[in-house]
């Protein structure tokens, strides 16, 4: 019953925001259906923080989304990359600049790494939509992004 109630309070909360004109960084279309039950893979606790239980994987499809682009000597984008974790190949070690697929509503916090040794001090600025990575030795590399935004 409780749960029922806070349900119907969360609902009449964010309908009197939408009708009072309040604007939301991003609209959600849609959800996870949540059960009673707390032994399946996914865990939700009293402050609505999300648990991924039992060594489960937080995967993303592309769908039909296309790759994100690159502008960078050399630089490719290896397939099956997306705008939050992909992999650059080839780079001459200039910049390289990955324009996202789809625009963060707020710029994303990014980490890079290399796969070459001569490169390891890089680094990388984004924006709503693109990450530059500037290597901090001109050698040709492999570059690994992981990029995640608050909203």
């Amino acid at each position: 019953m409780r749960s029922i109630l806070r349900t119907a309070m969360h609902g009449l909360i964010f309908g009197t925001l939408a009708l009072a004109g309040v604007a939301l960084a991003q609209t959600i279309s849609s959800s996870v259906q949540l059960s009673q039950d707390a032994r399946g893979p996914y865990g939700v606790d009293t402050a609505q923080n999300l648990y991924i239980q039992n060594n489960r994987h937080l995967l993303f499809q592309l769908n039909t989304t296309p790759l994100p682009t690159v502008a960078g000597a050399g630089c490719v984008v290896t397939a099956n990359s997306t705008d939050t974790n992909g992999q650059l190949t080839g780079c001459s070690g200039a910049n390289g600049v990955v324009t996202f697929s789809q625009a963060y509503v707020t710029a994303p916090r990014c980490v890079v790494s290399t796969s070459n040794a001569t490169n390891t001090f890089m680094l990388n600025t984004s924006t709503t939509t693109a990450l530059t990575i500037t290597p901090g030795a001109a050698a040709a590399g492999t570059w690994n992004w992981f990029c995640s935004s608050v909203s």
